[in-house]
């Protein structure tokens, strides 16, 4: 399996930002034979993956699938004829290439699709959407309380004989669970997290609201680096 199922890699693939060139180059015929290899070697629940996938998502592929896509032809010369016609083209970066590549096989699974997947697949690609914008709220609510906080957790740690940064826990929390409604549903501390402290971070925490969301039960929120967060479902949704 080459594309992982649970892409923890999103946020991290987010930051590399591949350049995706214009159709033209996508549909060139020197790339057919490789897109024609690719879905040759490419297992049949992953090309379903990828032609499921909406065009603004196929950055999440620059890990794993894109990883493979490098190690087999564009690192260390190993297909010079195509390192030169990405060269010709002004793109210089293995990871430009396999964007590219990752592209050009998108189209071409989407090229025929019937009215009936048409249907299925813009729904689920609708829905994926409208999933990450409620993911990207809880993500921005949950960085300005934290931010907010700071002050408190600081006097948490420092009423407990701790120095201003935890050394036990680096963050407050562990997960927050909020259900759809908005209302934080569970707080899961860290194990290190002594009754003292845990308590104090919990009373600050328990004061937490979110808006309402529609597609999901409960969401899962972690702390990237404080106080940016993320959200554990957003990485699921593919």
């Amino acid at each position: 399996m080459r594309i992982p199922k649970f892409l923890g890699s999103f946020l991290l693939c987010a930051l590399v930002s591949p350049v995706w060139s214009d159709t033209k180059l996508e549909e060139h015929p020197f790339l057919q034979p490789y897109v024609a290899q690719l879905k040759q070697e490419t297992p049949p629940s992953d090309l379903e993956h990828v032609k499921r996938l909406a065009e603004s998502d196929l950055p999440i592929l620059h890990f794993g699938y894109g990883t493979w896509i490098r190690n087999k032809w564009l690192w260390g010369d190993r297909d010079p004829a195509l390192a030169q016609f990405f060269f010709a083209h002004g793109i210089q970066h293995p990871d430009d290439m396999s964007a590219v590549l990752i592209r050009a096989l998108w189209i071409d699974l989407n090229r025929n699709l019937t009215a009936e997947e048409r249907t299925e697949i813009d729904a689920r690609r609708a829905l994926v959407s409208a999933k990450h914008a409620s993911y990207k709220k809880l993500r921005d609510e949950c960085a300005a309380q934290l931010a907010a906080s700071k002050a408190e957790f600081e006097k948490c740690y420092a009423a407990h004989g701790l120095p201003s940064k935890n050394p036990l826990n680096q963050n407050p929390f562990y997960n927050l669970v909020v259900h759809k409604s908005g209302a934080i549903d569970r707080i899961v501390l860290y194990t290190g997290a002594s009754p003292g402290v845990g308590d104090c971070i919990r009373r600050e925490v328990e004061r937490y609201r979110f808006s309402s969301f529609e597609y999901d039960e409960k969401l899962t929120l972690y702390i990237v680096k404080f106080p940016d967060c993320a959200v554990e479902e957003s990485f699921r949704v593919y």
